[in-house]
């Protein structure tokens, strides 16, 4: 009887008809991504988007799901799963936080304007909402509402990192280059471990004809970072108007290992005599 009973439940099992529950789905989702397990994470919380799709506590659901997506590179689906949080609860500082961020990741200036816009209606003294729109107007080139979001959030928090970026690069973009660069010397002082303020300096230091100083800044930005695909082709670039092929071609060849098309350096590498 009991060896019945055992195989009656085996075949249920492997017939679909003991089904897990939305909460069973969710509860092994969050247990997958905790264990870095996060493609079984990412099919456990679409199976539980699938069992329950009007279910109130989705918004929560989407989030984690497009923190899975993000962590496996999969921006666009990322951005689609905080769209769908949003959707559900338009006035979720958390969920609409983690689609600007994304935005802002992406490049896509404007939607990220947009939602910290919505971010700051709901709460005038969120000093990181100001520091990233304001980085953002940097970007859009809007300059006077970078200042001041950049502005906003120092008055807020004197050591905001974003904020005191954000006003070096602003003096960068209006031309006070050496201002800008002297500035960023100070915080490098202070922020030592930063890859892109060295970044930032070189691009100075290139407009300034200072190429040496710029090749110096570079090495140190990439060294702290490695992985970094924009870092290695300014570098390669730089190198190659400094006539250096052989440096550039290794840069370049060293960007093509992090995922670059070969073909769009082809013209480049052909430079590198």
């Amino acid at each position: 009887m009991k060896k019945s009973i055992a195989l009656a439940i085996s075949l249920m099992v492997s017939a679909g008809l003991m089904a897990q529950s939305y909460e069973d789905y969710v509860s092994a989702g969050i247990n997958a991504a905790q264990n870095d397990s996060l493609k079984e994470a990412e099919e456990l919380f679409e199976k539980a988007l699938k069992a329950e799709p009007e279910n109130y506590r989705n918004a929560l659901v989407y989030s984690n799901l497009g923190k899975v997506q993000l962590a496996q590179g999969k921006n666009r689906d990322a951005l689609e799963s905080y769209s769908r949080a949003v959707e559900q609860y338009p006035k979720a500082p958390y969920f609409l936080r983690s689609r600007a961020d994304l935005y802002l990741q992406l490049g896509n200036y404007r939607m990220a304007i947009a939602d910290y816009t919505t971010l700051l209606d709901l709460d005038a003294d969120n000093a990181e909402a100001h520091a990233y729109r304001g980085y953002a107007y940097s970007m859009t080139r809007e300059l006077d509402k970078a200042k001041a979001d950049f502005s906003a959030t120092l008055s807020k928090d004197a050591n905001n990192y974003v904020a005191l970026l954000g006003m070096v690069m602003i003096q960068g973009k209006m031309g006070h280059r050496q201002e800008a660069i002297t500035q960023l010397g100070l915080l490098i002082e202070r922020f030592e471990d930063k890859a892109e303020l060295y970044f930032v300096r070189s691009e100075l230091e290139k407009e300034n004809g200072q190429a040496e100083l710029a090749l110096f800044d570079l090495d140190k930005a990439i060294e702290l970072n490695p992985s970094n695909v924009n870092y290695v082709l300014s570098r390669a670039r730089l190198y190659l108007e400094q006539k250096n092929g052989r440096m550039a071609r290794k840069d370049f060849e060293q960007a093509i290992q992090l995922g670059v098309p070969r073909v769009s350096l082809a013209e480049e590498l052909n430079k590198c005599k």
